[in-house]
């Protein structure tokens, strides 16, 4: 039986794999050992666990069904990690649910606590419990600035290109920061074959498609996502 240290290499180890057949078998007996050395964690708690979730991606990925909740798989990479470097975390620290902020409104939440921005004029923010959080990109319709999660916001005109130049450079530069299993989203110019932020700025000329699957590379490290039907977006992820 491997050690939960073991266990979490491996599931590591496991995101270069092209075998389906293996790979389900390997996660099977991952699973039996997992079960074997967490005894009192109900069934919901293995299911949860940040091991399985790095199995359950890559069998998401190979099937060619997408990469599935890219947050959850982040924070179960960072999980794995920690343990394949010895780290005593309980299995409470190990389970995430996607599902916990299933409530929030952020219309009430706003109510409650006004939006207050930041840095105009370049990068604007805003603080959210204790967190600075950036806008995404900004659109302009009849004279109101628009944010994709909070509709509406109180950006004069003015900041609106510069915040949006800001943002480009802040998503490809951190690029060379990101971790397997983290991403983001770009969009993809099919007749250009580039891959691009959302205002044209190209991000990646190294990119190939087979399907709905593109791949892209930038700075040695690869990250592929899925295209979906008459959409130039696409949800990505770093692989390599």
């Amino acid at each position: 039986m491997k050690t939960m240290k073991q266990l979490a290499q491996e599931a590591l180890d496991v995101q270069d794999a092209v075998n389906l057949s293996g790979l389900v078998h390997g996660w099977s007996r991952s699973i039996s050992d997992l079960r074997a050395l967490l005894p009192n964690v109900g069934t919901d708690a293995i299911n949860q666990h940040p091991v399985n979730k790095m199995w359950a991606s890559k069998v998401h990925d190979l099937a060619r069904m997408g990469l599935g909740d890219m947050m959850e798989l982040s924070k179960a990479y960072d999980a794995c990690k920690a343990l394949a470097e010895g780290a005593p975390l309980s299995p409470a620290d190990l389970t995430t649910s996607s599902m916990q902020d299933a409530d929030f409104d952020p219309e009430e939440e706003e109510r409650q606590h006004p939006i207050v921005l930041e840095n105009l004029g370049s990068l604007i923010t805003y603080k959210h419990d204790e967190q600075e959080i950036m806008l995404w990109h900004l659109y302009v319709h009849e004279g109101k600035v628009y944010e994709p999660n909070l509709g509406v916001v109180e950006v004069p005109l003015e900041h609106v290109a510069a915040h949006n130049a800001a943002l480009d450079k802040a998503l490809i530069e951190g690029l060379s920061t990101c971790r397997v299993g983290q991403g983001g989203l770009f969009y993809y110019n099919d007749q250009a074959n580039e891959v691009r932020t959302w205002t044209g700025i190209v991000v990646s000329k190294d990119v190939f498609v087979n399907g709905k699957r593109i791949v892209f590379r930038k700075d040695g490290m690869e990250f592929v996502g899925d295209l979906r039907p008459d959409e130039e977006v696409f949800e990505f992820a770093r692989k390599k």
